[in-house]
Parts: structure tokens; C-alpha cells; sequence
């Protein structure tokens, strides 16, 4: 018995020790070592071409884009895209979204809402659509005078984007003539849970269990913070990470109600616009194009696949006072898309120059 409890002691001893050492050593070991065996080829020579990056340059900005993007908690609206330190291709600001370059002074300013297409995955900061639009605002405007902010977010979809724009009006962010652009349709899902939410809800239901449950949930959580354990999932995410588009979008499934979808949605528009007109906000809700059905794409689709998006696409531009820019991207001849959800910076400006129309002209 003493030996058993002796060998017990030591493994745990030694367990505890490793991830003390692990824990010393995490960023060196993260940034250097693991970054440089699982260092390989995450686009084709024609993707780098169309984001417009260097061959040497792809890992990086593959590391930027994918493997060091975090999330922030944000009150009633779930989460956002976390503030970055000073990066290459991918800057996230503390209170204005995706970096953009904006003037000191801002007469006007347009926020744009949306999901990840809208944030702008798997390109660079300035080829997002808001980064484009703020293009032809200079153009067009010599005083300079506009601002431009990007608040799309993975997995964001109109009840968001909702609350979001109500959490701005509070904090005096956009006010009176300002300009508030949603754009929807791929991310659309209904009062569907999104993964955020889940992963919410587990922490709340850990907050009033029975002494022995509670013990179990915060040693689940204590277990999945050590370095090692942290570690192991690391390897398997990165060794995984080729195989799917890592992305929130992707808790959409084929067995969506798209009858609910379309309810949600509709309500959405109607409630975005009535607290517009009440604080004479300038507000549009767009239908962005959808992968599988608009532009062209490398990515092949089954039958399924298609047909279900087809429907989707249908049942939301059924929704009144939403403008179908879908069509936008029918009549490329390179790539609209990056993967299988995200635009090219070609769409992207395609697309910013439609709303740009729509909304100036």
C-alpha cells in the first residue's frame, strides 16, 4: 500500500512539475519550436496571388488570421473579435474593430455589422469590405472628413449585430446621421445557440451546483488549463487545422429551420430599422452573396449542399426593406472566394462598391 501511494505521490509530483516547466516555457515553445514543425503551406500559389501576400509571407499571415485570433466577452451580445498587438496583415482596435485607416476627425461615420466575410477572413486589413469603402469615401470626398469601422465578428448574425448596435447608441459611439450598414444572409440562423453561447451556458450552470458536481466542474476546468494539457490540444488542433475552415460559421447545419430563419430574421430588420428612424440613424441591411450559390468558387458541393443554400437564399430575400447585392459577384472570372465561405479582395471591393452606390448615389 505504501508503494502504491508512493508511486502515486511521484507521478503527480512529476505531473505537476512538467507543467510548471511548460508553463515557463509555453512562449518560446509555442512561437518557435511547434510554429516551425508544423510550419507548411496553407494556400495555393493562385490564393496568394489573390490575397496578396508573398509565398515567404503565408505562414505568418495564416498564424495572424487563424491560429492567434481570440475573442472578447461583450455584455449581451457574446463575443467579439479581442484586441491584437501591433500585427502585419490582421489588427483588431480596443474599441473601433478591424483596423482601418481613419482620420483624426470624423464628421460622418459608417459602422459596418456582420459576421466573418464582413471582419474580413483571409484577407488583409485593408482589402475588408469596410476598408474599401473608406477607399472610395476618399475618393469622392476631398474634406476627408469619414470614418469608417469594422465590427464584423465570426459567427455574428442579425440578433448580434442588434444588440451590438444598441450597446454603440448607449455608448455614444454612433450618433445622429451616422450611418449603420448590416450586412446578412450567409450566417443567418434563427434563434439557433451559437458555440459562444454553449460554452457560456456551461460556465453559468457551473455557477449553482451541489458541492460534489461543483467539484467536478472546476476540476474539468482546472485540468484543461494545465500547460500540458493546453499542449496536447494544441498539436491536434494545429495537425487538424488544414482539414476544415476553422470558423464559427461552421455550427451551421443542413437540419436548420429556415422558416425560423427567415421569422428572426425579418423581426431583426424591422427592429433595427424603428430604432434607426427613432435616433435618426442612417440604416441599411444588405444580402450579401452566398459561397455556394453566387461568384465562383474552387470548393465543389454536393447536391445537398447546394440545394440547401439555394433555399436559404430564397427564404431571406423574401425579407422587406433588405437590399439583394447577391448578383454582385456572377460575372467573375477569378475566384470570389479565398475558402469556402470567405471573399477574395476582389469581391470584397465588388461588394463595397455596390453598397457604396447604393448608400451615396
Amino acid at each position: 500500500m505504501k508503494k502504491v501511494l508512493y508511486y502515486i505521490s511521484a507521478f503527480c509530483i512529476f505531473f505537476l512539475f512538467i507543467n510548471f516547466i511548460l508553463a515557463l516555457l509555453w512562449k518560446p515553445i509555442n512561437e518557435n519550436i511547434l510554429s516551425k514543425i508544423f510550419k507548411k503551406n496553407h494556400y495555393s500559389k493562385e490564393l496568394i496571388e489573390l490575397i496578396g501576400i508573398k509565398d515567404q509571407e503565408q505562414y505568418e499571415f495564416y498564424r495572424e488570421m487563424w491560429v492567434k485570433r481570440k475573442y472578447k466577452f461583450v455584455q449581451f451580445a457574446e463575443h467579439l473579435e479581442a484586441k491584437t498587438e501591433n500585427q502585419k496583415y490582421v489588427n483588431i482596435t480596443e474599441n473601433y474593430g478591424r483596423q482601418i485607416k481613419n482620420n483624426n476627425e470624423c464628421k460622418t461615420k459608417y459602422f459596418f455589422y456582420g459576421d466573418s466575410q464582413v471582419f474580413g477572413y483571409n484577407v488583409t486589413d485593408d482589402n475588408t469590405i469596410p476598408a474599401f469603402f473608406k477607399i472610395m469615401l476618399d475618393s469622392n470626398y476631398s474634406n476627408k472628413s469619414n470614418c469608417v469601422y469594422n465590427f464584423g465578428s465570426a459567427g455574428y448574425f442579425s440578433t448580434q449585430e442588434n444588440i451590438l448596435l444598441m450597446r454603440h447608441i448607449l455608448q455614444n459611439k454612433i450618433e445622429k446621421n451616422d450611418y449603420a450598414i448590416f450586412l446578412n444572409g450567409y450566417a443567418e440562423s434563427g434563434n439557433k445557440s451559437s458555440m459562444i453561447s454553449k460554452q457560456l451556458q456551461n460556465i453559468f450552470d457551473g455557477l449553482d451546483l451541489k458541492l460534489w458536481e461543483e467539484l467536478k466542474f472546476s476540476t474539468n476546468l482546472f485540468l484543461n488549463s494545465l500547460p500540458l494539457i493546453k499542449l496536447y490540444k494544441n498539436l491536434k488542433k494545429k495537425i487538424s487545422s488544414d482539414k476544415k475552415v476553422l470558423d464559427i460559421n461552421q455550427n451551421i447545419s443542413f437540419n436548420e429551420n429556415l422558416n425560423e430563419t427567415k421569422k428572426v430574421f425579418n423581426i431583426n430588420v424591422t427592429i433595427r430599422n424603428s430604432i434607426c428612424k427613432e435616433m435618426k440613424i442612417n440604416c441599411y441591411t444588405f444580402l450579401k452573396p452566398f459561397p455556394k450559390i453566387h461568384g465562383t468558387i474552387a470548393k465543389k458541393f454536393t447536391m445537398e449542399e447546394l440545394s440547401f443554400w439555394n433555399k436559404k437564399y430564397l427564404k431571406l430575400k423574401e425579407v422587406k426593406n433588405v437590399i439583394d447585392i447577391s448578383n454582385v459577384l456572377n460575372n467573375q472570372n477569378i475566384k470570389s472566394y479565398i475558402d469556402g465561405a470567405h471573399f477574395s479582395p476582389i469581391s470584397n471591393k465588388l461588394i463595397a462598391t455596390e453598397i457604396f452606390k447604393t448608400i451615396i448615389y
